[in-house]
């Protein structure tokens, strides 16, 4: 839904932008449809407001996150011997 809502907008040159209230990391193989992601967590109260002043471009948000979004399941590419690994054993490697 999200990605053909994104992809219809940006053929009609209209921008798309995402506010994800979520409780943690989710999947969003859809982002490239999509002009911009805002991930707001659960900000309480004053997150309307606050996401007023970012969407009217009155504050910048300099933030930092406290996950890594990913855009598939598996964008690190681990393997299972890395995780969960095999016979009770991890194997640590980069690829």
């Amino acid at each position: 839904m999200i990605s053909n809502f994104g992809k219809s907008n940006k053929k009609k040159g209209k921008k798309t932008i995402v506010i994800m209230s979520i409780p943690g990391v989710v999947e969003f193989p859809w982002s490239n449809d999509v002009d911009a992601i805002i991930a707001d967590f659960y900000g309480g109260e004053q997150m309307a407001p606050a996401l007023l002043n970012i969407l009217y471009g009155d504050v910048t948000p300099s933030g930092k996150l406290p996950v890594t979004l990913q855009k598939t399941e598996n964008d690190e590419k681990i393997t299972p011997e890395q995780y969960p690994g095999v016979d009770w054993t991890s194997t640590y490697t980069e690829k």
